[in-house]
């Protein structure tokens, strides 16, 4: 005979997975970011001596963080919140707690690289600029998008997948 759960159940089941399908939506962003702003440096736009991607930059920035801006601030707030809820209610579990609440902590380090990297998007938003600056700065950017995303995004979405799958396993 199977039961059927309790609205309670289901209520602190999608409590306990929801950080790591929100972090998975954020890995999912950042990925998508690096493959836009990766697009505009390739060899045939760099290597176009009227450097187009330099030109449309400026303009294509501000477009792009208005809209961005919601996925970030609709994932990584969340996640963060959700993470240390989660781990303070595990306790019993103590290293399902603990992933969780590095989770968090490493969510929360996404927004310690917001300085240098909106220093250089407002750098190529400023069409002032020359377009070969614009390439240079993205090319930063990238890098510093990268390391973000392989030093906290990364091992953030690990932890809070090893404290679901902790969770599962207990249950299971």
């Amino acid at each position: 005979m199977t039961s059927t759960p309790e609205l309670s159940q289901i209520g602190t089941a999608l409590l306990r997975v929801a950080p790591v399908v929100l972090s998975s939506a954020s890995l999912m962003l950042s990925w998508v970011q690096t493959i836009i702003f990766a697009s505009f440096l390739t060899p045939s736009l760099r290597n176009d001596p009227s450097h187009p991607s330099g030109v449309l930059l400026p303009r294509y920035i501000p477009a792009l963080l208005k809209r961005g801006l919601y996925g970030i601030f609709l994932t990584y707030p969340p996640t963060l919140i959700l993470s240390f809820v989660n781990g303070f209610a595990t306790y019993r579990n103590p290293w399902v707690a603990r992933l969780y609440l590095a989770g968090g902590v490493l969510s929360l380090g996404h927004f310690f690289w917001a300085p240098p990297t909106q220093r250089l998007l407002a750098k190529i938003k400023n069409a002032k600029d020359a377009p070969v600056s614009n390439e240079k700065d993205v090319e930063r950017w990238l890098g510093l998008h990268n390391t973000r995303t392989l030093a906290v995004n990364l091992p953030a979405h690990l932890c809070l997948l090893g404290a679901t799958l902790g969770l599962v396993a207990q249950v299971a």
